[in-house]
């Protein structure tokens, strides 16, 4: 509910600033039809409710706009349903009564006989105005559109009392007699209903009763709100618009049934027209309706007893195409009176009383204007010699002819327009000069013409002054006083300095001493540019003048002075790049020489041969072992501790020879009790790959006997460039231990399928630039850094086809297997030829290798091709194939979302796009073209094999450059297992349009 009013107050603050600012009412115009059709626009060909149907209907019919046919099949139903159901509310019925006068979906003398009844009833028993309201008006609708009907009501004038025992003694209505609030909205509702109730009477109301009705309604027009320049309006809680609409819905009701008329005081007749008129057009719909409904009211409630000196006429409004006056252009001054609705004005002649200056005195005295019946417009084509640039206040009265009179028009006593006359303004004696502070003699002075950009060079220290002076006059010579006139200094730092130029006299001067400026200048010596700005609205030559530079030179600035303010810095810096962030990791621990480790493993095992030596000096015999079960547990218990202790023996030499034989060690035999011996097997068949003849040095640097691995590069790498590799983070290389980490099936699948550093360079540094060195073994850290990075992370060695740049990381499901750069040419000349990987389909003649599919977003801005709009459709062509969309009928923004499929040949070639604007009668026309390359596409999705395996990633890219339509770079990422390319081009050989695209590759294998 508190929403609801703040809404509420919002618009009434908005219609009232409206309503204030407005000074010129303008009928209603084609703006106004226009907007309609946006305002009013059916969901799904039909409305919410038979109300908001209403209303748009009416405010159509209004304004001249057919759409009945558009709307009448579901509109009609709607309304054939609420009148055949005896159970529908009456404000239903109110409703598809009203729809049904516009439509005419029910009509002769099939009269609903149920809905009269309980129209019938319902305003007998109604106790609530609402009730009242929508009953007697449901009636008068069926008086109204079905013929033969006798609703006649016999207790009319009971029926009378009643609404009437809700009005106030202000002139206010209450919606139930247990409420006491009272509503000026409610007072509209009830006039409506008084005026129903009169039109069905069998015999005359009680005067008495009327009267005081009319009393009540002179009363209401007491409180209705006045602005200064002659605009009325009723306010209450639905809001200004809303509540000044149903007072004269009510009543132009009222006037209507009953035979006596109406004194209601013309001026507030007029502001009431020029209040809705000042609202210009709502952008809500029941606003909308509410403004039109009114204003039709306003213009249609002329009735043929007119006798009192105030009549309840038809408004006449004062309007003028252009409040502006160019006296260059000698443009004569045009005047248009006509109805709020824009209908012709009746016989009349428009005289412009006076014409006052800003000072408030009088150029221009009862002056008649001339009438051209062609345009229906007043001018005044000639001014007085006296009629300088400026701003006016016109008043212009209207003085109807008698016959307009009689026909019940009423004008404004006066209209006041606010007009500004315009003109040529003179520049003359403008000079700039250099001067002492001392005596203020002139060093250098110089001539300017300001209709031009000058090259004035002067220079100036901080005992000098500058002094810019120049005159201004009117076309009639008199002086001018510009609104805004600026002096901009402007530093090589890009500081920039702004003062005022006065004008004194009959000359705008400005003197600037810069002994006394120094620290608002910031100590700054060097170069200034001079730019000069003038403007005014009246000043149709106003202008911003580059003068020229002048060089000061300023004493040092002291410690304590202000510093020149930081240049602003663009918001989205911090979005930019960041540092690059150097990893250091730990250096191994130094082992101890190889012959100290053979002494000490000697040292180890002695005990042990000691005590084999001892058990044969013993006679011990193994097959006099116990096979009691007393004599057996302690025999194993004896020997199980002298195991024990010589395991711990051996464990120890195991940890002091070599730390990474342990851990390898107690994994093996973790995975051996558990029974797995997958694990192994992998580790077994990364170490084959390890031991081919490529694979024993480093893949960067040449180092021998690399221990590390780039699991999605495929490479093995030494230690010191496995920290760099680090540092480039796992989205690029993922960096595993050949014997220490464990290493899943898809890791090690993907280093044989790559097969080992050899086949790796031949792809990463295919294209290495001539007289380019790799680093050596002893490189050092930031050699091994550009060099990496430039070969992995930026591509530049790689074959630019197959360049592809990733940022993003895997997802977790398959981090494993994720791969970030593509295979090398010769493997996708392998994929096309070899059977096993992939066997290409024949469909006629033509090798197929995969399909294309094309999903059409959208298109935006296309070209004009029809009288205001085009019907496109896009034509995708690919050899011998050509797939259509289909046609958006008049759309310059059409939206498919539609799939084409293409079936792409071994030798492919681009994809040709053609936009087409679609004609019945004669050849389609072009809208534009452009061209798709797939081959990074299809490269990229053939490089990576089966994108089902990987998580969402980017593979590939397509550049933008001049040679192609792209407007940005298209993107080619594996997203859901599937490899897809946003493609967003700019039409080609057109003057606009714009379409988005979305590529998907599809394998035949899959």
């Amino acid at each position: 509910m508190m929403a609801r009013c703040l809404a509420r107050f919002l618009v009434s603050l908005l219609a009232l600033a409206i309503c204030n600012a407005a000074s010129v009412s303008h009928p209603i115009s084609d703006s106004h039809r226009s907007a309609a059709l946006d305002v009013f626009v059916p969901l799904d060909g039909s409305y919410k409710s038979l109300e908001e149907a209403y209303e748009a209907l009416k405010s159509l019919e209004i304004l001249g706009i057919d759409k009945k046919s558009d709307l009448s099949s579901g509109t009609c139903e709607n309304v054939v349903k609420v009148l055949a159901s005896p159970s529908s509310a009456l404000k239903d019925v109110f409703y598809a009564l009203s729809v049904n006068g516009i439509l005419k979906c029910k009509t002769g003398e099939d009269v609903p006989k149920d809905i009269v009844s309980k129209l019938q009833a319902g305003a007998k028993d109604a106790k609530l105005l609402l009730d009242f309201y929508y009953s007697i008006r449901g009636l008068v609708l069926v008086k109204e559109q079905f013929s033969g009907t006798d609703l006649t009501l016999g207790d009319a004038e009971a029926i009378f009392r009643s609404v009437k025992a809700l009005s106030q003694s202000d002139g206010r209505w209450r919606y139930s007699s247990n409420n006491a609030e009272s509503s000026t909205f409610a007072a509209g509702l009830a006039f409506e209903t008084l005026a129903g109730v009169i039109s069905l009477a069998p015999s005359e109301i009680d005067q008495s009763l009327i009267q005081t009705v009319k009393t009540g309604i002179l009363k209401l027009f007491d409180s209705i709100q006045k602005y200064d320049d002659g605009t009325f309006y009723f306010d209450g809680s639905e809001g200004p618009i809303s509540t000044t609409a149903s007072v004269i819905r009510g009543l132009t009701s009222f006037a209507a049934s009953e035979s006596t008329g109406l004194n209601l005081p013309g001026d507030k007749i007029v502001g009431l027209a020029k209040f809705f008129l000042g609202v210009g057009i709502p952008g809500d719909a029941k606003d909308f309706f509410n403004q039109i409904d009114a204003l039709a009211c306003l213009e249609d409630n002329r009735q043929g007893y007119f006798h009192a000196i105030y009549l309840f006429s038809v408004p006449l409004i004062l309007s003028l195409p252009s409040t502006v006056i160019s006296l260059t252009k000698k443009e004569p001054l045009k005047v248009k009176v006509s109805t709020v609705l824009g209908s012709k004005a009746p016989a009349l002649s428009v005289k412009l009383a006076e014409a006052l200056n800003s000072k408030g005195s009088s150029v221009i005295n009862n002056q008649e204007l001339k009438f051209d019946a062609d345009s229906a417009t007043y001018f005044l084509d000639s001014f007085p010699k006296n009629f300088d640039v400026g701003k006016y206040t016109f008043v212009f009265e209207i003085l109807l002819d008698e016959s307009a009179n009689e026909k019940g028009y009423i004008t404004e006593a006066q209209t006041k327009v606010p007009i500004a006359a315009t003109g040529a303004i003179g520049i003359e004696n403008a000079e700039i000069a250099v001067l002492d502070s001392d005596v203020g003699s002139i060093e250098s002075q110089k001539k300017l013409d300001l209709t031009k950009d000058g090259v004035v060079s002067l220079s100036a220290n901080h005992l000098q002054k500058l002094r810019l002076s120049f005159q201004l006059t009117t076309p009639l010579g008199l002086v001018f006083k510009p609104h805004q006139a600026f002096l901009k200094l402007k530093h090589e730092s890009q500081v920039e300095h702004i003062f005022l130029v006065k004008t004194y006299g009959k000359k705008a001067e400005l003197v600037l001493d810069f002994l006394g400026l120094v620290e608002k200048l910031y100590y700054l010596s060097g170069k200034y540019e001079i730019q000069l700005t003038i403007g005014d609205a009246s000043m149709e030559n106003s202008l911003l003048s580059n003068i020229g530079h002048i060089e000061l030179d300023l004493p040092e600035r002291p410690e304590k002075a202000p510093l020149p303010p930081l240049h602003p810095t663009d918001p989205y810096s911090r979005y930019g790049p960041k540092s690059e962030i150097s990893h250091i990791f730990r250096v191994p621990e130094k082992l101890p020489a190889k012959q100290l480790s053979l002494i000490f493993l000697g040292l180890i095992v002695l005990p042990f041969i000691a005590f084999l030596i001892g058990l044969t000096r013993l006679g011990v015999n193994i097959k006099s072992f116990p096979s009691s079960v007393g004599a057996a547990t302690s025999a194993l218990l004896f020997h199980g501790g002298i195991g024990a202790v010589l395991l711990l023996y051996v464990l120890f030499w195991l940890k002091a020879s070599s730390q990474n034989r342990f851990f390898f060690f107690r994994r093996a035999m973790s995975y051996s009790a558990a029974g797995f011996g997958k694990p192994g097997s992998g580790k077994r068949r990364i170490r084959e790959l390890l031991t081919q003849s490529d694979n024993r040095f480093c893949a960067d640097c040449g180092a021998p006997d690399p221990k590390w691995a780039s699991a999605n590069i495929g490479v093995f790498i030494c230690l010191k460039c496995c920290g760099v590799h680090r540092s480039l983070g796992t989205h690029i290389s993922k960096v595993l231990s050949v014997t220490l980490d464990e290493w899943s099936d898809e890791e090690v699948d993907s280093m044989i399928e790559i097969g080992g550093n050899d086949s790796a360079n031949s792809i990463y540094e295919a294209f290495l630039p001539d007289g380019f060195f790799k680093p050596g073994p002893d490189a050092t850290h930031d050699q091994r850094l550009r060099f990496i990075r430039s070969k992995y992370e930026h591509q530049e060695f790689l074959k630019p086809s197959l360049r592809i740049t990733s940022v993003k990381a895997p997802s977790t499901k398959s981090s494993s297997s994720y791969l970030s750069s593509s295979l090398s040419k010769k493997f996708m000349d392998s994929f096309r030829t070899n059977p096993s990987s992939q066997q290409p389909q024949l469909e006629g003649m033509v090798e197929f290798i995969g399909l294309l599919k094309v999903t059409l977003k959208k298109g935006t801005n296309l070209a004009v091709r029809d009288m205001m709009t085009s019907d496109p459709y896009v034509k995708l062509t690919l050899g011998q194939q050509t797939v259509q969309s289909t046609v958006k009928k008049s759309n310059l923004n059409p939206v498919w979302n539609e799939e084409l499929m293409l079936s792409v040949p071994h030798d492919y070639g681009s994809v040709k796009l053609q936009v087409f604007d679609y004609d019945t009668f004669s050849a389609d026309d072009i809208m534009g073209e452009a061209g798709i390359d797939i081959q990074p596409l299809i490269t990229s999705a053939m490089a990576f094999g089966d994108p089902e395996m990987f998580g969402d990633m980017q593979i590939g890219k397509w550049l933008k450059s001049h040679d192609n339509a792209l407007i940005e770079d298209s993107i080619i990422n594996i997203s859901d297992g599937k490899v897809k390319q946003e493609v967003h081009i700019k039409l080609q050989n057109v003057e606009s349009g714009e379409l988005e695209l979305e590529v998907e590759w599809l394998s035949l294998e899959s």
